[in-house]
């Protein structure tokens, strides 16, 4: 089962001086910070560089350890930082420069305040609108390292956002949609959001970010709200119970799955999206009288696309399993009558009719 819910938001562009620092593959910096991990001291010292870096002086290693401080590898006492392990993992280091930059920015519940792409403002594009402050939580997420959906190979931090005066500006440049989708997979235990639009420097892709909630408990609130217009949920079984139709279709008849689509839905602490769709959900008969409905139409679907001669035994056996091993079963539907199985058939499916009475007829 999947359910796959979209809804369009905003993306805003923006121009701030800031100080930024670019992901460059620095393998140098990437062996001392896996050094310090390996002493168990995780600490850049000059006894760590001795040991990895032959014949280093005094004043080499100690530009290496400010470099790495200025970098924001190391804390002030050289133990590590967040950055540094990570740069131990992927010789990935951010490089830092100055300027202004055009930001592009999500805001979601589901997406948080989301720094999607970054690049230099352009020297021939003078700036208008109003300085907006810049919101007190942007400043938590420095040396966050965000990932550029729109050139694939960019990664960044922001550093520092510097301004004159004490609160720094911001200058917002334009706003256009974006549609952001959300996929539960309950097949696989799994859930992940991804972006889709363009801005004015490309296309917009962001993919597989994995927001940590709890599926089936969101399943079980749509139970209660817009599954209750279909039927039942069944959490314990994590099926949705519902009546039994004539114009089921092949799905929902014969595999127990239903497909449906939603224009709006809510799920709780994240908000309400456009649409939705429901796929495969798995659904069972609600009473037994939908369970003995649904077998008999099953089977009535069999006979009338395989058309052989069969005994009561052999019909008795093909309604058997038609039932045994699926959501039917516990409802304990029970074969129809011979009478049932062949009044009106005469005039209606004359070959099906006779398919089940000269069986019938020779055991005389």
């Amino acid at each position: 089962m999947k359910v796959i819910l979209s809804k369009n938001v905003d993306l805003e562009q923006f121009a701030v001086f800031a100080e930024l620092g670019w992901l460059e593959r620095r393998s140098e910096l990437g062996m001392v910070c896996r050094g310090a991990e390996k002493t168990g001291r995780n600490r850049i010292d000059y006894e760590l560089l001795v040991s990895i870096i032959p014949d280093v002086s005094e004043m080499t290693a100690q530009n290496i350890i400010s470099w790495c401080k200025m970098l924001k590898l190391c804390d002030r006492d050289g133990y590590l930082l967040t950055l540094g392990v990570e740069v131990a993992k992927s010789d990935l280091v951010p490089v830092p420069e100055q300027g202004v930059y055009d930001f592009w920015m999500i805001n979601h519940p589901l997406t948080r305040k989301q720094l999607l792409h970054a690049a230099r403002h352009s020297s021939g594009s003078n700036l208008h609108g109003n300085a907006l402050n810049i919101p007190d939580h942007f400043a938590h997420r420095f040396d966050e390292i965000f990932h550029s959906c729109v050139s694939k190979n960019k990664s960044f931090i922001v550093r520092d956002l510097t301004s004159n005066s004490e609160k720094s500006k911001m200058v917002f440049i334009g706003r256009r949609k974006c549609s952001l989708g959300w996929i539960f997979d309950f097949d696989q235990g799994s859930n992940s959001w991804s972006l889709s639009g363009n801005t004015s420097k490309g296309s917009l892709s962001c993919n597989a970010e994995e927001p940590d909630v709890d599926i089936w408990s969101i399943m079980a609130h749509w139970g209660h709200d817009i599954l209750r217009f279909l039927g039942e949920w069944n959490q314990a079984k994590r099926q949705l119970e519902i009546s039994f139709r004539k114009d089921f279709s092949e799905q929902e008849r014969e595999h127990f799955k239903m497909d449906f689509e939603s224009k709006t839905l809510n799920v709780h602490g994240y908000g309400d999206f456009d649409s939705a769709s429901f796929q495969k959900v798995p659904i069972m008969p609600r009473t037994g009288s939908d369970a003995q409905k649904w077998a008999n139409a099953r089977l009535e679907r069999v006979l009338s696309k395989e058309i052989i001669y069969r005994s009561r035994e052999q019909v008795e056996e093909l309604f058997t399993s038609l039932v045994v091993d699926t959501p039917l079963e516990e409802k304990n539907p029970f074969v129809p009558s011979h009478e049932e199985l062949t009044e009106k058939r005469l005039t209606k499916q004359p070959e099906v009719f006779w398919s089940l009475m000269v069986p019938s007829d020779l055991r005389f």
